[in-house]
């Protein structure tokens, strides 16, 4: 398994810049790559600069996920004025070129802005389709994969791509075959979503281009230590992506503010791969009948095996 770091997790605005982050990044054992920010990682950094970086710590870029921030508060591809909506397209163009130029093939999107606030606010039918229409353009680009990921609110009350169903909708109505989803723990959970099952249908459709593992409350985006709130929830689509011999990366979206950033990633890992471990063959195999028989007490019984003997054992 590969796994990722949160750059933003090791930059300070007192010491520590984006070059200074990825040599704290590279000396942690196990991480294997970064997600970066476009455009705000490359503010003062060039790609030359950025990939000269990566190499000399040892470090790969998974994917460039795209940041809207000023003029788009009031969205991007869903903006109300046509002029910003083409210049979030531009941007993203743009952001494509870095990716193509970074040698990645992966560009996420998080809308954080395309959504309302208040009822009546906004004309639904007209903003969707122009998150269509943009999406159709942008991924005209074969040469990269897009994906949505999606958060129900926060930055706005309410957002437009809210869930798993909702942007499958808009996966479908786009037809675009490099167009998927990014799934992350902390905003399913917001979602009252149960990340395994959004998982295991994209699994199956090829449709999952990252994973964005962290835990919290379900209510607001905690970024909490991977496993803390929800260890059977996190062994659950751990299952499934063993039981699809997942090949892409783990990107581990936590948010230190007391803790150690080093520290924190670390302990990520290790819980990553503890829990990993649990699902040895047998295992597997436990839970596949379980899952098919809908059996609860076969599952309590294999958590209580789990917690007893640290192994599936019977």
């Amino acid at each position: 398994m590969h796994y990722a770091a949160r750059l933003n997790s090791f930059i300070s605005p007192a010491s520590h810049g984006v070059l200074e982050a990825l040599a704290r990044i590279g000396a942690i054992e196990g991480v294997t790559h970064v997600d970066l920010n476009y455009p705000e990682h490359f503010e003062t950094v060039s790609v030359p600069q950025m990939r000269k970086a990566l190499e000399k710590h040892g470090l790969k870029m998974n994917a460039l996920n795209m940041r809207f921030k000023r003029p788009f508060l009031r969205g991007a591809y869903a903006n109300p004025s046509a002029e910003i909506r083409r210049e979030a397209e531009a941007l993203t163009e743009k952001a494509a070129q870095v990716c193509r130029d970074m040698g990645g093939d992966l560009i996420i999107i998080w809308l954080a802005y395309d959504g309302y606030d208040y009822a009546m606010q906004m004309d639904y039918p007209q903003a969707w389709n122009q998150l269509v229409q943009t999406l159709c353009t942008l991924c005209r680009d074969r040469r990269l994969r897009f994906a949505i990921e999606y958060k129900p609110y926060e930055e706005r009350g309410f957002s437009l791509l809210d869930s798993y169903g909702t942007t499958s909708c808009l996966i479908r109505e786009t037809g675009a075959q490099n167009l998927g989803m990014v799934l992350d723990f902390c905003h399913m959970l917001m979602k009252k979503e149960n990340p395994a099952f959004a998982a295991s249908l994209l699994l199956s459709q090829g449709k999952l281009y990252g994973v964005h593992l962290n835990d919290g409350e379900g209510h607001c985006d905690n970024g909490f230590m991977v496993g803390m709130c929800h260890p059977w929830k996190t062994l659950e689509l751990l299952y499934y992506l063993k039981k699809h011999a997942y090949e892409g990366v783990v990107y581990f979206d936590t948010f230190p503010v007391r803790e150690s950033a080093e520290d924190e990633l670390a302990a990520n890992i290790a819980m990553f791969e503890q829990l990993w471990a649990l699902l040895d063959a047998s295992a597997m195999q436990a839970i596949a009948q379980a899952s098919a028989n809908q059996d609860g007490m076969a599952v309590q019984r294999i958590f209580r095996d789990f917690l007893a003997n640290g192994a599936w054992r019977r």
